[in-house]
């Protein structure tokens, strides 16, 4: 389903297309809602990690290499934001 279809999205994306990032939100937010849950146990910091995620997805749009899926991105950008709020509640 998603490979030709993503990889136009992602073209889209590098172009400034709002329409493929809101594609890209609809096919990745849920799962990477998910994981998050998984560590955070609370459902309003999950949500912030997303959003978070993807603000800088969209910030870092022009220079993403990612042609084919941007799965194991999201899912790296999703990792480190997990650790970095771990560590604030720690310190």
């Amino acid at each position: 389903m998603m490979d030709s279809t993503e990889r136009e999205l992602i073209k889209q994306l590098k172009d400034g297309s709002i329409k493929a990032f809101d594609n890209i939100y609809d096919i990745y937010a849920k799962r990477l809602y998910a994981f998050s849950l998984q560590y955070t146990k609370v459902r309003e910091e999950a949500e912030e990690i997303v959003q978070d995620v993807f603000v800088q997805l969209w910030n870092s749009r022009y220079t993403i290499r990612q042609e084919e899926t941007l799965k194991s991105l999201l899912f790296i950008m999703t990792k480190h934001h997990l650790i970095n709020a771990f560590r604030a509640r720690v310190n």
